[in-house]
């Protein structure tokens, strides 16, 4: 099992299988441990993964008012964060910071979709 602290960079081309390897990271954090894990999402794209974790373990903050997407926060082991945007991004972190724990999960897919949003924002 990875140790806490360590960091993973998954590298690829589309559709080479970057986000169904993290997710075989996740659902083996859910398994074999009591972390949480905050999975910020830029571009939508891991939505269609989101089945592969029990949905009672599912949590979605950014919008209370969607009820396709209960929230369970007394389960919650994977909370999903859609940014697609630096504002929706920097929001995600500042609650992330707020509930992390030594032994969670921090997980950022298309890094490269946040780095291109944040200088759009400042320019």
């Amino acid at each position: 099992m990875l140790k806490p602290r360590t960091r993973i960079l998954i590298s690829g081309d589309g559709g080479s299988g970057k986000t169904t390897a993290v997710f075989s990271i996740v659902k083996r954090v859910i398994k074999d441990t009591n972390a949480q894990i905050y999975f910020m999402d830029h571009d939508g794209g891991s939505a269609r993964f989101l089945e592969l974790v029990d949905p009672e373990l599912l949590c979605f903050p950014q919008d209370e008012s969607d009820e396709e997407h209960v929230t369970h926060e007394d389960s919650c082991r994977f909370t999903y964060y859609l940014t697609p945007d630096w504002i929706s991004a920097r929001d995600a972190y500042r609650d992330i910071r707020r509930k992390y724990k030594e032994d969670d999960w921090v997980v950022l897919d298309r890094l490269d979709l946040l780095w291109e949003s944040t200088q759009s924002y400042f320019n």
